[in-house]
Order: C-alpha cells, then structure tokens, then sequence
C-alpha cells in the first residue's frame, strides 16, 4: 500500500550528500532548500496509515505501507526515477506512473475491505 504526498514544487530537486564518505546523510533539496522535512512528513502519514492496517484484527491482510513523497512541476535530472530516502520513495510524475502500474498483491475484496477500513479510522481533510 502506498501513501502518496504530493507537492508543486518549482525548481529542481535533487538529493545531496551532506554526509562524509564514511556515513552519507541524504538530504532532499528542493530550489536549493533542505527539504528533508517533507520526507519526515509523508513518514508520520503513512505510519498513521499503518497503524490503522495493523489493527485492523488477526484476519485482515499484512500489507506493508510505503510513504510516496511525488513532485510534480519540478526539474528532475531522471524524471522517471524512485528514489528510495529513508523509508520513503521520492519521485516525480514518470515515477509515479511506474509505481501505479505495478501489480499489487490484494484481491478486490482485500482492496475494498481496506478501503473501507481506512474510511471509516483516519480523519477527513
């Protein structure tokens, strides 16, 4: 299961190493700004998302919940890439098509159960 923040960004985003060669630090800069904040944010949502699966009882379905942040509108140097950072994946419009496309492991009834799961347990916005 995926959980999916997107953001109009202008400017080029980028990953930059503020690390050493040793112990790399990955930040995501966004316009040349450290918006490594957004990385954390999509991660509080999906856990949200998870906790929310994971009680749903011992007969409901194990899924494993991705935090997705998306730019769309931004420069990318691979514009079809998943980037993994962190536990998310960051990503822009290409990106997002190939993660849309891949088939899931959940049936119809387990996606709709799901649904209504998390209809019924996370607040409207």
């Amino acid at each position: 299961m995926f959980v999916f923040d997107t953001k109009a960004h202008g400017g080029r985003v980028e990953l930059i190493d503020r690390g050493s060669f040793c112990r790399p630090s990955l930040r995501l800069h966004v316009a040349g700004w450290d918006r490594s904040d957004l990385v954390a944010a999509v991660g509080r949502q999906a856990a949200a998302v998870g906790a929310v699966v994971s009680g749903d009882g011992p007969e409901g379905p194990s899924v494993p919940v991705v935090p997705v942040l998306c730019f769309v509108g931004c420069e990318w140097c691979m514009p079809a890439a998943l980037v993994p950072l962190g536990s998310a994946v960051v990503c822009g419009v290409g990106g997002l098509r190939r993660l849309l496309r891949r088939r899931g492991g959940l049936g119809p009834a387990e996606r709709r159960h799901l649904a209504q799961v998390l209809d019924a347990s996370l607040p409207p916005r």
